[in-house]
């Protein structure tokens, strides 16, 4: 054994004395817990750390600011609707009797208001004077103003096509249109070629398709097709008046003889038109009774055809024939109507040349 040997084994023996033989459990447990408590001292502090970052970024990007450089977008504002507008129509240059107009032109002003409209007419006279009324309309109405040889009126709404209704024709009368598009209303004017014109209402079909009046309730209608065309026949009980129209309006058919009388079938003949292919070419309509069904008509001439179909909500019955012929007389193209009235029984009705 050298030297080195020596004193490396006296400071191994000098170690070893530290050292209890037996030591203290309870007191190496006690040290354990000591450490264990201050391993997690330090996990929750480091906890408590990353949350109070965490939640830093979070309250950061969750405040809002300006962006630097990035300017702020524009709010956009819906376009308002039309409160008021008016229309101007020069009757000298309306197509309306233009060589004798009763005025010079006709003012319409409207204003939007809570239940409708409100509404104001001026009529400029030939000579510069001014006649002004006014009133208020309820969507879908119309309201109507009589003058001498002149009927201005508005209507609530857009249409197609329309029938003035007057309680006597005396003479000839023209009409025209103009639209308000803001607020939907239709001004509606007539020119009578003489006085003594007073208008009894309005109907029109509107973009429902249905037909209305002026009190803004839909009549009874029915569509029948026939010889390739699909038709309306309606009628206005309130108004006294039975009316037909083609779909794209060539063909106007109209009565307003429906007072009870001897002809129980009231009939309407329009004969002559405008288009060289219908040259000759009559129309007619016809109203059933009530409680008339199943009807059967007999027509004259040659290429006739006929239809029948019911009015809505009424089912009153009613009838189309088109055929060839000019005259323009009740029996000239429907000689004879055959129907089962109300208590069943089957009538024959002759139409009066």
């Amino acid at each position: 054994m050298n030297e080195l040997e020596e004193r490396l084994r006296t400071d191994l023996f000098g170690a070893t004395e530290l050292i209890e033989a037996e030591p203290d459990l309870d007191a190496v447990m006690r040290e354990g817990d000591r450490v264990l408590r201050g391993r997690f001292v330090r996990r929750m502090a480091g906890g408590v750390a990353v949350a109070l970052v965490v939640g830093l970024v979070t309250w950061v990007a969750t405040v809002p600011r300006a962006v630097p450089g990035v300017p702020a977008p524009m709010a956009t504002s819906s376009a308002s609707p039309v409160t008021s507008e008016s229309a101007s129509i020069d009757l000298r240059d309306a197509g309306v009797n233009q060589s004798d107009p009763p005025a010079r032109a006709v003012e319409v002003s409207a204003t939007r208001t809570a239940t409708g409209y409100s509404v104001s007419f001026t009529i400029t006279n030939a000579d510069g004077t001014q006649r002004r009324r006014s009133g208020d309309v309820e969507p879908g109405k119309a309201l109507l103003t009589q003058y001498p040889r002149l009927m201005v009126g508005v209507v609530a709404a857009r249409f197609d096509w329309r029938d003035s209704v007057y309680a006597d024709m005396v003479g000839g009368i023209s009409g025209t249109e103009k639209v308000l598009p803001g607020l939907g209303l239709t001004v509606v004017v007539d020119v009578a070629e003489k006085a003594g014109n007073t208008i009894k209402g309005l109907l029109w079909q509107g973009a429902d398709g249905l037909v209305h009046d002026d009190t803004g309730n839909a009549v009874p209608e029915a569509r029948i097709g026939l010889a390739g065309v699909v038709g309306t026949v309606y009628l206005s009980e309130r108004l006294g008046f039975l009316g037909y129209r083609e779909t794209d309006g060539s063909e106007i058919v109209s009565t307003q003889d429906l007072a009870p009388d001897n002809d129980l079938v009231k009939i309407a003949v329009w004969s002559g038109t405008s288009t060289p292919d219908r040259k000759g070419r009559a129309t007619v309509i016809g109203l059933l009774p009530d409680g008339a069904s199943d009807p059967a008509v007999t027509l004259a001439g040659y290429g006739q055809e006929w239809s029948s179909g019911k009015l809505s909500d009424t089912g009153r019955g009613v009838f189309v024939a088109v055929g060839q012929d000019a005259t323009g007389r009740k029996g000239s193209l429907v000689t004879k109507v055959v129907y089962t009235d109300a208590d069943g029984k089957r009538v024959t009705y002759r139409p009066k040349a």
